[in-house]
């Protein structure tokens, strides 16, 4: 078997307030393939848009310090490199589509000109990216070229145009261009269907999963939507309060959540038949990070929590073909049967 594309190991952040150091990220452990689509969920608030910074390396430090962990790509550890050598990395092996087009793109730059300086930036560290000739001249060629890839017509017009001209969706497609436009190998897509509407979200999700095919691409892709996993992610990972607590096959873990708090998670999603009162909320509040509880950090909401689970912290186990979770003890499939 291959190794991963991305590996995380162990990896803790504490973020330092005035009141103490908050336990963000504690010993997070993913992996994502080269052309697979790893669907990250969780409540607001559980450490996803922090873990695909970390990656990144774009969480500021201070507030930000990480006592341990290890993020490799391709076997290399990122978090030994130097800022200069990242800003190596960002645009040309790392891209990142981050949540809102409309805070994310410069209102006072014509989309062209956003498009040239991520390109011109990926080329001064790759520089069979824009070829031998004039750099300028090719990274508007490229911009054009993506804004094509990505659906939108009249693509070298286009490139004109002020962000506040483009729809949602249009917009979305072209922080998707910026991301791409480097090439990288792997992408972290935080939330990029947010506030689009379902026909356009159905579109920039079958433009991933095309990118994918096409280029092989590795993707971390965040969200707080079941559907999305189910119908874009090969695997899925969970979290909860800074811990991942399930990981496995997309079909495996929503069909078979073996973690208490995964199968509040798909209790929680409304259904064609739910009826007005009947929603499944999650009871109580998540945990304080700036005092965690020394064990399982769901216990205090977990129905089946038992003495040992408040005691330490479980370790994650395999339960089938792939898929892990870190539970005392996991739902069996019989036991809502």
């Amino acid at each position: 078997m291959a190794p991963p594309l991305l590996e995380i190991r162990d990896l803790h952040l504490r973020m330092t307030t005035s009141d103490g150091p908050a336990h963000v990220l504690n010993g997070v452990g993913l992996s994502v393939a080269r052309g697979e689509i790893l669907g990250l969920v969780g409540e607001s608030g559980c450490g996803k848009s922090l873990t695909g910074l970390s990656v990144s390396r774009l969480v500021p430090s201070p507030p930000a310090h990480y006592p341990s962990g290890e993020i490799r790509l391709d076997g290399q550890d990122l978090m030994t490199l130097s800022e200069r050598r990242m800003r190596a990395l960002r645009g040309r092996r790392i891209g990142m589509i981050f949540q809102d087009p409309g805070t994310n793109l410069n209102p006072t730059m014509r989309i062209g000109d956003q498009l040239v300086d991520a390109a011109l930036a990926a080329g001064r560290h790759a520089p069979d990216l824009l070829g031998p000739g004039p750099a300028r001249p090719a990274a508007r060629a490229l911009a054009a070229d993506m804004l094509e890839r990505v659906g939108i017509a009249s693509a070298r017009q286009r490139l004109n145009a002020w962000p506040h001209e483009f729809s949602g969706g249009m917009r979305q497609r072209v922080l998707i261009a910026m991301a791409l436009i480097g090439r990288p190998d792997l992408l972290i897509a935080d939330e990029p269907t947010t506030a689009l509407d379902v026909s356009v979200q159905a579109q920039i999700l079958t433009l991933l999963r095309g990118m994918v095919a096409d280029r092989g691409l590795g993707v971390i892709l965040i969200t707080h939507n079941m559907g999305v996993v189910a119908q874009t992610c090969s695997h899925v990972a969970v979290m909860y309060a800074g811990n991942v607590v399930e990981t496995g096959p997309v079909a495996e873990v929503l069909e078979h959540p073996a973690h208490p708090y995964t199968r509040a998670l798909m209790a929680a999603i409304p259904g064609r038949n739910t009826r007005r009162g009947t929603l499944k909320g999650l009871p109580g509040t998540v945990p304080d990070l700036m005092a965690p509880p020394p064990g399982c950090r769901f216990a205090p909401r977990c129905p089946r929590a038992k003495a040992a689970c408040r005691a330490a912290l479980p370790a994650t186990r395999r339960i089938g073909p792939g898929h892990e979770v870190a539970c005392l003890d996991p739902v069996a499939e019989a036991a809502d049967a």
